[in-house]
């Protein structure tokens, strides 16, 4: 039963969503085919792991990867929403969405000197890559200011490092801070261009803020999928944009309105979960 209940999970998307132009049985086949043939990619960790329980005396046979992260534990929490995951034909019994956890306090709440200038006519357009993946501020933050130095918008980028460390002479309609209060900064944003961090991806959706993706590592390139799967906004399916390409995906959202609706959407969808409460009822019974 619990195998049918997985090969039924796996009828309806990939790890990627589901291939579109496809329905019915077709969409079942290619899901199917698609869905192996990334387990099998994952099989060396799954004999590596079976090996080690085996060397402590487990007997059970190990499913594949992703199958054995919903099978074996008795709840999965996903630092997520439903609106934001693809369709699923038979959601694992284990899975338990929780929306997701409240951002980290900045380490300095004091507004930059430039900050009144986000209530101007311009949009804005916020800037990151993340607190972890900003070693070389040259995949992201530094074509974006590139791309719309010659835009009517003001382009805010959150570096995470020192603002000293950008090799590119900082346009006149851009403003860098190492660190700025996001939770309020959102507030104020049209759109975000991100590399594709669940933080800060989700981050964005709850406050209503389209998206530009360009992440291709770790668990970007699923975040992305998602974002283009919603019409949340767009996936670039790359890590190194250049500079027109980021100006026109700016250009494209901030001139159809339906990415920020499919955005604003997603702001009730966020407001309905309590993640630190869902975990300890979990973990207490």
């Amino acid at each position: 039963m619990v195998a049918n209940a997985v090969r039924a999970e796996d009828d309806a998307t990939t790890p990627t969503g589901p291939i579109a132009g496809l329905t019915g049985a077709a969409a079942v086949r290619e899901h199917r085919a698609a869905n192996e043939r990334f387990h099998a990619m994952l099989e060396p960790t799954r004999l590596e792991v079976a090996q080690r329980l085996a060397q402590v005396g487990a007997t059970e046979p190990v499913p594949p990867f992703f199958r054995a992260a919903y099978r074996l534990p008795d709840h999965v929490v996903a630092l997520t929403v439903p609106e934001f995951d693809f369709p699923r034909a038979t959601p694992p019994p284990t899975l338990v969405y929780a929306g997701i956890l409240p951002p980290r306090p900045a380490r300095d709440r004091r507004k930059p000197d430039w900050w009144d200038e986000l209530d101007s006519d311009r949009p804005v357009v916020v800037v990151t890559q993340g607190t972890l993946a900003n070693a070389d501020l040259g995949q992201l933050i530094e074509p974006a200011l590139r791309g719309l130095a010659d835009q009517d918008v003001l382009v805010v980028a959150a570096l995470g490092r020192d603002p000293a460390e950008l090799r590119v002479t900082l346009p006149a309609n851009a403003r860098v801070a190492e660190y700025v209060p996001f939770d309020e900064l959102l507030t104020r944003a049209d759109v975000m261009i991100t590399n594709g961090g669940a933080g800060g991806t989700q981050l964005a959706l709850a406050a209503g803020v389209p998206l530009v993706v360009c992440g291709t590592t770790e668990e970007k390139p699923l975040n992305a999928a998602r974002v283009g799967y919603h019409r949340v906004g767009l996936d670039l399916r790359t890590s190194n944009p250049s500079p027109e390409r980021l100006r026109e995906a700016v250009g494209r959202i901030l001139a159809d309105p339906s990415y920020r609706e499919a955005a604003r959407r997603m702001v009730a969808a966020y407001a309905g979960y309590e993640p630190i409460g869902t975990v300890h009822r979990l973990v207490t019974g």
